[in-house]
């Protein structure tokens, strides 16, 4: 017969341990936090899905918030960088914040692209907070892809 009891930890410090570490992985995608020039910014970086569709690839990179002008896309290489800034109202010292978790500061995401793109048909279109870039694949590019005969042994 099996009874029921209460178990002490060997260790209680490690209810503290699992409690930090749980807050470690909660926190871990959001913004961090750093000073810069005396003031708290917090580093941002935009999710993006990036595919192939076509003779295309496609990176679409969530920017909510941000207008046209305040976004700027450019290639470089095989690396395409978007770089924005979202700005801040003033804030008014009166309101008293009971949860305040919107980010405001500069960002630049550098995305590694896997081949080599036609930089001068890119194109970039902002639609409801979400940037999508269509980078057509230079001929050479399109080229380099060939199909390899398998064999069997």
């Amino acid at each position: 017969m099996f009874s029921l009891m209460r178990r002490t930890p060997l260790f209680p410090e490690m209810g503290n341990f699992e409690r930090e570490a749980d807050r470690f992985f909660r926190n871990f995608w959001s913004p961090a936090p750093v000073l810069w020039e005396g003031k708290e910014k917090f580093v941002f970086e935009p999710a993006v899905n990036v595919y192939e569709e076509g003779d295309n690839t496609i990176v679409e990179a969530q920017v909510p918030g941000l207008k046209k002008e305040e976004l700027h896309v450019e290639m470089l290489g095989d690396r395409l960088t978007l770089r924005g800034e979202t700005k801040q109202e003033t804030e008014k010292k009166e309101r008293n914040y009971h949860v305040k978790e919107l980010r405001y500061g500069s960002f630049e995401r550098v995305v590694p692209l896997p081949y080599e793109v036609a930089a001068d048909k890119v194109k970039a279109e902002l639609k409801e907070g979400v940037v999508k870039i269509t980078l057509p694949k230079s001929e050479a590019a399109k080229e380099s892809v060939r199909e390899i005969e398998v064999k069997a042994a």
